[in-house]
Order: C-alpha cells, then sequence, then structure tokens
C-alpha cells in the first residue's frame, strides 16, 4: 500500500484520525507498556530487596550430587534428587537425611542453572512459590526433571521466569 492508502484506510477507520495520529497513538501505547512493566520490575526489585524464602510446605533433604539438595514430595515419602551415574534419581525419603535449614530463591535465567542445581520455574509473574510441581532438578543446558503427582517427568519446556534455590547458610 502506499502512503496515501493508508491515509485513506486510516480515515475510514478511524473518520478524523490521520495515518501519523494513529502511529503515534500506537507508539505512546507501546512507550506506555515500556514504562508499566519497568515500574512492575521496579516494585519487584523493591519488594524482594529481602530474600524470597522457599515456602514452609517445600522440603529438602540432604542428598545427591550437585548442590546436594534432595526435594521431598509425595506426602513426605519420596525424594528427588541429582546424581551424576543416573541424572537423578528418586529415593524413598529418609528423616535422619532431611534438611532442617532455611532455603531461598534467587531469580536468575535459565542459563545461569548448573547441573544438579535445584531451581523453580514459572510463567506467572507473581507466583506464591508453593507449588511442588514447579520446583526441578537441573539435568544439563536444557533437560530438567520435576515432580508430577507421586512421580517425576523430564522435560526441556521454555519457562519465563527461573529462580535457583540455595540454602540460606550459603
Amino acid at each position: 500500500m502506499k502512503h496515501k492508502d493508508y491515509e485513506k484506510l486510516a480515515e475510514k477507520m478511524f473518520k478524523d484520525a490521520s495515518v501519523d495520529d494513529v502511529r503515534n497513538n500506537w507508539i505512546e501505547n507501546q512507550i506506555q507498556d515500556l514504562k508499566d512493566d519497568k515500574d512492575y520490575l521496579d516494585e519487584m526489585k523493591a519488594k524482594y530487596t529481602d530474600d524470597i524464602l522457599v515456602p514452609e510446605n517445600i522440603k529438602f533433604e540432604e542428598y545427591g550430587d550437585g548442590d546436594m539438595l534432595g526435594i521431598i514430595f509425595n506426602d513426605g515419602k519420596q525424594s528427588l534428587s541429582y546424581e551424576e551415574s543416573s541424572d537423578y534419581v528418586v529415593t524413598g525419603f529418609t528423616s535422619s537425611l532431611k534438611y532442617n535449614g532455611q532455603c531461598k530463591l534467587i531469580p536468575c535465567k535459565r542459563e545461569d542453572l548448573k547441573t544438579g542445581d535445584t531451581a523453580f520455574k514459572t510463567n506467572m509473574r507473581n507466583t506464591s512459590f508453593s507449588d511442588i510441581n514447579n520446583y526441578c532438578k537441573i539435568l544439563n543446558e536444557s533437560d530438567y526433571v520435576y515432580i508430577v503427582g507421586k512421580g517425576v517427568l523430564t522435560n526441556n519446556a521454555v519457562w519465563e521466569y527461573w529462580y535457583k534455590v540455595v540454602r540460606c547458610d550459603e
């Protein structure tokens, strides 16, 4: 379409608005969206200047390779850990190995996570961090294993937000 065609289309669509008015309005909306995103990020930065603590319903044990944190699931009956020899292992939970310290979540990018790390994945900006199904063990640059009900699955799906789980005493 030529410029004149756009003007005619704009006149039909917006009656008194010119193509320049429509374009300028679109640009103003894009700028406002960016400002809103920046405001949201500033709000989150201020909100999370304190540590993001893992909720009390999520439990860990000291087991395995990597970060040596196993994710306890299935009503405390099983644990998901990373082991170099087999990528991951699901074992019966042994209370003597329970980690009684507090863990926190550190916002990161997927590429910042290393094999054996424990992570939280989500596509939601605001989340409670209490869903056990969003916790996973990193297997390599693309794959991870996560909890689904009483079992586990491996996947390499892309998630918008990632958080590394670390012990507060580290």
